[in-house]
């Protein structure tokens, strides 16, 4: 079962909070980033987040597959 988000609602995610939300590895989530499977927001060069809107688009969708890019 997923971890309950500590975070205020509408803020962005970590790649960290969404692979663990979703219970998938962070390499995952990379991977649906990198294949445009998953629209993030670059905050430097090593920073990454998801808008909390991405997140609900890919939960709508069921889409706990997406970042595997199928």
């Amino acid at each position: 079962m997923p971890k309950e988000r500590k975070r205020p609602p509408g803020a962005p995610w970590t790649v960290r909070e969404l692979a663990e939300f979703l219970a998938v590895g962070r390499n995952r989530i990379y991977a649906g980033i990198e294949a445009g499977t998953i629209r993030a927001i670059k905050l430097g060069a090593h920073s990454v987040r998801v808008p909390d809107s991405e997140v609900s688009r890919l939960l709508e969708e069921g889409a706990s597959d997406a970042p595997a890019g199928r």
